[in-house]
């Protein structure tokens, strides 16, 4: 009964590390960062941003190296050659969401 115990421990602990680890990739946010962003495709970064606040992604990601003429977006250079382009949806109660990620080379 006690080794039952002392595993169930165990697999807390790891369960918690785990957690502990996710919450600080970025900032505690959950969100990728641009780098991870950049190493997606497409349509795996819009997955992982869709609805986000545009607040939310600034404060995380920091200030975009530029910004969209005639669509509302931010691009983000991520490292190496690769850029990620973030498009926003209407402003809505909360402020503008994420609605599409596109990654290019910079």
């Amino acid at each position: 009964m006690r080794r039952k115990w002392i595993i169930c421990a165990l697999a807390l602990l790891c369960v918690c590390a785990l957690a502990a680890w996710y919450g600080t990739r970025s900032g505690g946010s959950g969100l990728p960062t641009p780098e991870e962003a950049a190493a997606m495709t497409a349509e795996a970064a819009t997955e992982a941003l869709a609805g986000t606040l545009r607040e939310e992604l600034l404060k995380v990601w920091g200030e975009p190296e530029g910004c969209l003429s005639g669509l509302f977006g931010n691009v983000y250079k991520a490292s190496g050659e690769r850029a990620v382009t973030v498009y926003y949806d209407a402003p809505s109660n909360g402020g503008p969401c994420v609605s599409a990620v596109n990654i290019t080379e910079w």
